[in-house]
């Protein structure tokens, strides 16, 4: 069986698939009765993959993964994009996986990500640097300092500058910090807008949710082909 196959499983089946290849972590969530001792027992399953000096590095970046999913576990974030707060539950949902005993449906796409997560604890992916590759690749393409590079990317500066302020004029939020004061000339706008693109938390607000809108910020440069991808990955829920 190729690993392939596991994208056209449902999660009843991928059940199945982690009791072949991680049978002691199915054990350890039956014997946990609850997503909080469980969550003790996973980090000390996975600090065991790094008791193995063969290939330690790599493993150590695996279980560094996996620690940020236990300590995310059951905390609610700001979701700035969306402006809504979630509550992560990843291990929480691995445990009831585990158990048979799932509360909410999930997809397997949040199953297969963390099973290539643990994966990797057992035999992560090796990469090997090479100096002269690296050089060859990086002389394929300008620098990021080229003067033709910087115009480029000044000229794209200013439509999506001109594009957000078509933006906020049309929002209507007025609990938002990035509203502009009434009277306010085009030129003001500008400079404002100008200054709050230095802020992440100014894109993460007016963050790009739609691929018409991605495609209007990019001056309709997308093919038809590219949108007509885009809008039915948005169409199976993908995030935007």
């Amino acid at each position: 069986m190729t690993e392939e196959n596991y994208l056209n499983f449902q999660v009843s089946k991928l059940s199945k698939v982690f009791k072949q290849h991680f049978p002691e972590l199915v054990l350890l969530a039956q014997q946990t009765l609850t997503p909080e001792s469980f969550k003790i027992k996973l980090q000390e399953y996975i600090n065991t993959a790094c008791l193995d000096e063969e290939r330690a590095g790599e493993k150590r970046k695996a279980v560094e993964r996996i620690l940020l999913l236990i300590n995310y576990d059951n905390t609610t974030i700001d979701e700035l994009s969306i402006g809504e707060k979630i509550h992560v539950r990843t291990i929480t949902y691995l445990w009831q996986f585990l158990r048979e005993e799932l509360e909410e449906e999930i997809s397997t796409d949040f199953i297969l990500d963390l099973f290539h997560q643990l994966k990797y604890l057992k035999n992560p992916p090796l990469i090997k640097s090479d100096r002269n590759l690296l050089k060859k690749q990086m002389n394929r393409w300008p620098s990021g300092l080229d003067e033709s590079v910087v115009a480029v990317r000044e000229k794209n500066r200013d439509r999506i500058i001109k594009g957000l302020i078509k933006k906020i004029e049309r929002r209507h939020a007025p609990s938002s910090r990035y509203q502009f004061e009434e009277g306010m000339s085009y030129e003001a706008k500008y400079h404002q807008v100008s200054e709050w693109w230095n802020s992440s938390r100014f894109h993460l607000t007016l963050a790009i949710k739609s691929p018409t809108e991605l495609n209007v910020f990019l001056g309709n440069t997308l093919s038809d082909e590219t949108m007509r991808l885009f809008l039915h990955a948005r169409k199976k829920g993908m995030p935007f």
